[in-house]
């Protein structure tokens, strides 16, 4: 009994209750995020940001990608959800993650629907229809990185 108790406490996984604060916003697709007594840092799935430029030279509207990021999330509790086809950690060992805030919205869907970022093409998701239709109707709508004709 004792072997199994140890065995579920080592199996089970770092950040078993994916509930916590975001504490800052490192650009439109990438947080921090504190769960229990550690901080994690959280790749959005399914949003393609405009890049900062930490290694190389900042992308058009990368500011407003994180703008849009910070004004949502910063300081908010959420809920982090696994994808059922991913892969859990990115080749960075960043959590690949849903955020969802307290009113119950969807952080990924709502950064790609304010026209702040595009879908992520490069890898499957259960999501990625429904994130393909909030980058269409905000490419419409001529939102954010669309309202340019530099993203068309």
């Amino acid at each position: 009994m004792v072997a199994l108790a140890l065995f579920l406490v080592v199996a089970a996984p770092a950040f078993a209750d994916e509930r916590g604060v975001v504490k800052w916003v490192i650009d439109g697709d990438t947080l921090r995020v504190r769960l229990g007594g550690r901080i994690a840092t959280v790749r959005l799935i399914g949003v393609d940001a405009p890049e900062t430029g930490h290694y190389r030279q900042a992308e058009p509207f990368h500011a407003q990608a994180t703008a849009c990021a910070v004004r949502l999330a910063k300081r908010r509790r959420v809920r982090l959800e696994r994808d059922p086809i991913t892969d859990d950690r990115d080749k960075y060992g960043r959590l690949l993650r849903y955020v969802w805030l307290p009113d119950g919205r969807l952080l990924n869907a709502e950064i790609i629907a304010a026209g702040c970022a595009k879908v992520m093409r490069r890898f499957e998701y259960v999501r990625q229809d429904e994130f393909r239709e909030h980058e269409r109707r905000a490419r419409r709508e001529k939102k954010g990185i669309w309202a340019s004709s530099r993203h068309d």
